[in-house]
Protein backbone atom coordinates (compact mmCIF):
# COMPACT_ATOMS: atom_id res chain seq x y z
CA UNK A 1 0.00 0.00 0.00
CA UNK A 2 1.17 3.23 -0.65
CA UNK A 3 1.70 6.17 1.54
CA UNK A 4 -0.51 8.73 1.38
CA UNK A 5 1.97 11.49 0.49
CA UNK A 6 2.97 9.78 -2.59
CA UNK A 7 -0.60 10.33 -3.47
CA UNK A 8 -0.97 13.68 -2.23
CA UNK A 9 2.20 14.20 -4.22
CA UNK A 10 0.23 12.84 -7.41
CA UNK A 11 -2.99 14.69 -6.91
CA UNK A 12 -0.96 18.20 -6.39
CA UNK A 13 1.27 17.57 -9.37
CA UNK A 14 -1.59 17.16 -11.68
CA UNK A 15 -3.42 20.03 -10.42
CA UNK A 16 -0.39 22.23 -10.79
CA UNK A 17 0.01 20.51 -14.03
CA UNK A 18 -3.24 21.09 -15.44
CA UNK A 19 -4.64 24.14 -13.79
CA UNK A 20 -2.39 26.19 -12.11
CA UNK A 21 0.80 26.96 -14.30
CA UNK A 22 -1.35 27.29 -17.72
CA UNK A 23 -3.66 29.87 -15.34
CA UNK A 24 -0.56 32.15 -14.35
CA UNK A 25 1.19 32.00 -18.05
CA UNK A 26 -2.36 33.07 -19.25
CA UNK A 27 -2.43 36.13 -16.67
CA UNK A 28 1.03 36.84 -17.44
CA UNK A 29 0.18 37.43 -21.07
CA UNK A 30 -2.88 39.69 -20.34
CA UNK A 31 -0.73 41.97 -18.32
CA UNK A 32 1.71 42.02 -20.63
CA UNK A 33 -0.82 43.29 -23.64
CA UNK A 34 -2.18 45.68 -20.90
CA UNK A 35 0.82 47.33 -20.40
CA UNK A 36 1.64 47.74 -23.85
CA UNK A 37 4.70 45.04 -24.00
CA UNK A 38 3.22 43.27 -27.43
CA UNK A 39 3.63 46.31 -28.79
CA UNK A 40 6.36 44.93 -31.61
CA UNK A 41 6.98 48.25 -33.69
CA UNK A 42 8.75 49.62 -30.23
CA UNK A 43 10.25 46.66 -29.00
CA UNK A 44 14.30 45.91 -29.44
CA UNK A 45 15.19 42.98 -32.19
CA UNK A 46 16.57 40.96 -29.10
CA UNK A 47 13.09 41.03 -27.36
CA UNK A 48 11.27 40.57 -30.32
CA UNK A 49 13.35 37.03 -30.53
CA UNK A 50 12.49 36.16 -27.17
CA UNK A 51 8.91 36.88 -27.89
CA UNK A 52 8.83 35.09 -30.87
CA UNK A 53 10.28 31.98 -29.25
CA UNK A 54 8.08 32.26 -26.41
CA UNK A 55 5.34 31.59 -28.81
CA UNK A 56 6.88 28.17 -29.98
CA UNK A 57 4.74 25.52 -28.85
CA UNK A 58 7.19 23.01 -28.09
CA UNK A 59 9.15 25.42 -25.88
CA UNK A 60 6.02 26.21 -23.59
CA UNK A 61 5.29 22.25 -23.35
CA UNK A 62 9.24 21.97 -21.99
CA UNK A 63 8.57 24.78 -19.80
CA UNK A 64 5.11 23.62 -18.38
CA UNK A 65 7.22 19.86 -17.91
CA UNK A 66 9.99 21.27 -16.43
CA UNK A 67 8.36 23.56 -14.02
CA UNK A 68 5.75 20.54 -13.52
CA UNK A 69 9.05 18.42 -12.73
CA UNK A 70 10.62 21.33 -10.20
CA UNK A 71 7.26 21.39 -7.84
CA UNK A 72 7.05 17.73 -7.90
CA UNK A 73 10.21 17.42 -6.53
CA UNK A 74 9.42 20.25 -4.00
CA UNK A 75 6.10 18.78 -2.97
CA UNK A 76 7.80 15.22 -2.37
CA UNK A 77 10.49 17.45 -0.07
CA UNK A 78 7.57 19.08 2.06
CA UNK A 79 5.77 16.00 2.36
CA UNK A 80 8.84 13.75 3.04
CA UNK A 81 9.49 16.36 5.84
CA UNK A 82 6.12 16.93 7.10
CA UNK A 83 5.34 12.62 7.19
CA UNK A 84 7.39 12.37 9.68
CA UNK A 85 9.53 9.15 8.34
CA UNK A 86 12.72 10.98 8.50
CA UNK A 87 12.88 11.53 12.65
CA UNK A 88 11.04 7.67 12.80
CA UNK A 89 14.72 6.47 10.71
CA UNK A 90 17.12 8.54 12.97
CA UNK A 91 14.81 6.97 16.14
CA UNK A 92 15.49 3.70 14.63
CA UNK A 93 18.58 4.01 14.00
CA UNK A 94 19.52 5.30 17.60
CA UNK A 95 17.93 2.10 18.80
CA UNK A 96 20.55 -0.17 17.53
CA UNK A 97 23.55 2.23 17.81
CA UNK A 98 22.68 2.47 21.45
CA UNK A 99 22.10 -1.52 21.87
CA UNK A 100 25.68 -2.23 19.24
CA UNK A 101 27.19 0.34 21.47
CA UNK A 102 26.15 -1.37 24.76
CA UNK A 103 26.92 -4.90 23.10
CA UNK A 104 30.69 -3.53 22.45
CA UNK A 105 31.06 -2.35 26.31
CA UNK A 106 30.33 -5.79 27.46
CA UNK A 107 31.46 -8.09 25.14
CA UNK A 108 35.85 -8.76 26.12
CA UNK A 109 36.65 -10.84 23.10
CA UNK A 110 38.02 -9.71 19.90
CA UNK A 111 35.86 -7.77 17.16
CA UNK A 112 35.12 -9.66 14.42
CA UNK A 113 34.88 -8.66 10.69
CA UNK A 114 30.95 -8.62 10.90
CA UNK A 115 30.57 -6.09 14.04
CA UNK A 116 33.69 -4.35 12.14
CA UNK A 117 31.64 -3.32 9.21
CA UNK A 118 28.36 -2.96 11.39
CA UNK A 119 30.30 -0.44 13.32
CA UNK A 120 31.26 1.31 9.41
CA UNK A 121 27.57 0.89 8.47
CA UNK A 122 26.15 3.01 11.57
CA UNK A 123 28.66 5.54 10.93
CA UNK A 124 27.82 5.73 7.43
CA UNK A 125 24.22 6.29 8.68
CA UNK A 126 25.33 9.04 11.00
CA UNK A 127 27.06 10.42 8.31
CA UNK A 128 23.56 10.07 6.21
CA UNK A 129 21.81 11.81 8.73
CA UNK A 130 24.08 15.09 8.96
CA UNK A 131 25.79 13.84 12.54
CA UNK A 132 29.84 13.67 12.07
CA UNK A 133 30.73 10.13 12.67
CA UNK A 134 34.34 8.74 12.04
CA UNK A 135 36.10 7.69 8.76
CA UNK A 136 36.87 4.48 8.77
CA UNK A 137 37.83 4.46 11.93
CA UNK A 138 40.21 1.18 12.55
CA UNK A 139 38.86 -0.77 16.05
CA UNK A 140 42.33 -1.42 17.93
CA UNK A 141 42.26 -1.63 21.76
CA UNK A 142 42.76 2.37 22.16
CA UNK A 143 39.60 2.73 19.76
CA UNK A 144 37.24 0.72 20.95
CA UNK A 145 36.04 2.30 24.32
CA UNK A 146 35.59 5.24 22.15
CA UNK A 147 33.72 3.76 19.62
CA UNK A 148 31.21 2.27 22.48
CA UNK A 149 30.99 5.05 23.74
CA UNK A 150 30.16 7.33 20.98
CA UNK A 151 27.73 4.49 19.59
CA UNK A 152 25.70 4.60 23.03
CA UNK A 153 25.32 8.09 23.42
CA UNK A 154 24.91 9.50 20.33
CA UNK A 155 22.18 6.26 19.80
CA UNK A 156 20.61 7.07 23.51
CA UNK A 157 20.10 10.70 22.29
CA UNK A 158 18.29 10.10 19.03
CA UNK A 159 16.30 7.27 19.93
CA UNK A 160 14.89 9.86 22.97
CA UNK A 161 14.64 12.52 19.97
CA UNK A 162 17.66 14.93 21.24
CA UNK A 163 18.72 15.48 17.66
CA UNK A 164 20.32 18.39 18.22
CA UNK A 165 22.25 17.43 21.29
CA UNK A 166 23.79 13.94 19.37
CA UNK A 167 24.57 16.11 16.72
CA UNK A 168 26.49 18.31 19.51
CA UNK A 169 27.69 15.41 21.24
CA UNK A 170 28.89 13.88 18.12
CA UNK A 171 30.79 16.63 17.20
CA UNK A 172 32.67 17.15 20.55
CA UNK A 173 33.88 13.99 20.18
CA UNK A 174 35.91 14.29 17.24
CA UNK A 175 39.03 15.99 19.09
CA UNK A 176 39.21 12.50 21.03
CA UNK A 177 39.09 10.23 18.06
CA UNK A 178 41.72 12.39 16.28
CA UNK A 179 43.85 11.66 19.45
CA UNK A 180 43.57 8.43 19.16
CA UNK A 181 44.35 8.12 15.70
CA UNK A 182 47.70 9.60 16.10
Amino acid sequence: MQRYSAWASWIVGGIFTLFIIPLVGNVLDHMAENYGLYDRETLPNAINVFLNLAEQTWLRVAALMLGSFLAGMLMHRLLWELDGSRAQNIKILGAEMAKFGNYLQQIKSRISMQESAKIRSYFASAKKFGIWAPNDQVVTAHTRNLIADYLTQVGTMLQHEHFRKAKQYARDRKAAFDKAKA
